[in-house]
């Protein structure tokens, strides 16, 4: 099982202590899926849905099949979304996504390091997978995070098959 070093969810700036926790998405569906339509023109969310168009994030009414949560700030804003799906008989995770709404957050990033953690640590899951665009500026995140958690014996780095034609990728 890997092991992961626990992070403080929470800091002190401007002397003024913040935490930053995951919320169950459904706790905040409005504001989440006015965070997603004003993300939907941006160019720097082609990575989220690939760039052939937008949708509304459609949330279970329940949790047996996928997690979905949002990272709020201390304000209750809603900073971020992270979802997975679950198989419980083979103890996996399978399509798991994020989106930060506040680009290079550190208080997303803490939260999506904590729900990765969970997967493994909380849930007892025994594998994770998901897949990016070779374009993607975050892969070089998440190879660093893969071989920092000793996985890579059966990673596999898929190339688009299909171009991102809404705006240029390089």
């Amino acid at each position: 099982m890997i092991k992961f070093k626990k992070l403080e969810i929470g800091y002190n700036w401007h002397l003024a202590e913040v935490i930053y926790v995951l919320k169950p998405a459904q706790l905040y569906e409005q504001q989440l899926q006015e965070e997603n339509i004003k993300s939907w023109y941006s160019s720097k969310n082609i990575f989220w849905n690939g760039g052939h168009g937008e949708s509304i994030i459609e949330l279970p009414e329940d949790n047996y099949d996928s997690h979905n949560f949002v990272s709020v700030d201390r304000n209750e804003k809603v900073i971020g979304y992270i979802s997975y799906d679950v198989d419980w008989s083979a103890m996996s995770v399978s399509n798991f996504g994020a989106i930060s709404f506040d680009k290079g957050s550190i208080m997303f990033a803490k939260d999506l390091y904590t729900s990765v953690c969970d997967i493994f640590e909380k849930y007892n899951m025994n594998r994770m997978s998901w897949w990016c665009y070779e374009d993607n500026p975050a892969i070089r995140g998440y190879r660093n995070f893969i071989k920092k958690h000793g996985g890579g014996k059966r990673v596999r780095l898929f190339t688009a098959i299909f171009k991102i034609t809404r705006w240029k990728t390089t």
